[in-house]
């Protein structure tokens, strides 16, 4: 660039704000994905798959097929049959096994009480009751 040569003018404020305006209508749309994302693996992971998380992955897979396998409309229904009857028996399995589950995780939090000095039980405790507050566990 020699001495000669015109500066360009700087950009007009108008494309200043343009250009502020996209990044930060990109960065809502960014955090309002990350956010659902989330939100989402939250509240499959408090509620699991009795409230309705089955049906929707089921309805997923069902979507799915149909895409990249191009089933008739008779195969759609036969196959949504078809998972729905499982679904429900997957979902009687996990309430079956509920009860052993709970078990196993109120031994181990009493095994972890165990090694614990009275102020860490303390903090424990609180730690639990945050992370679950419905039963306290891990």
């Amino acid at each position: 660039m020699s001495v000669t040569d015109p500066i360009p003018p700087p950009p007009s404020n108008s494309s200043r704000t343009k250009i502020i305006a996209v990044i930060v209508v990109l960065a809502a749309f960014g955090c309002g994905i990350v956010a659902g994302a989330v939100g989402d693996r939250l509240w499959l992971f408090h509620h699991g798959p009795a409230h309705g998380a089955g049906r929707f992955i089921a309805e997923r897979i069902l979507k799915r097929l149909d895409r990249e396998l191009h089933l008739t409309p008779q195969q759609h229904d036969q196959v949504k049959k078809i998972l729905e009857a499982h679904r429900v028996r997957v979902e009687g399995v996990f309430e079956a096994v509920k009860p052993q589950v709970h078990h196993e995780i109120d031994a181990a939090n009493n095994e972890i009480r165990a090694v614990l000095t009275p102020e860490q039980r303390q903090k424990y405790e609180e730690l639990r009751m945050r992370l679950h507050p419905h039963r306290g566990e891990f």
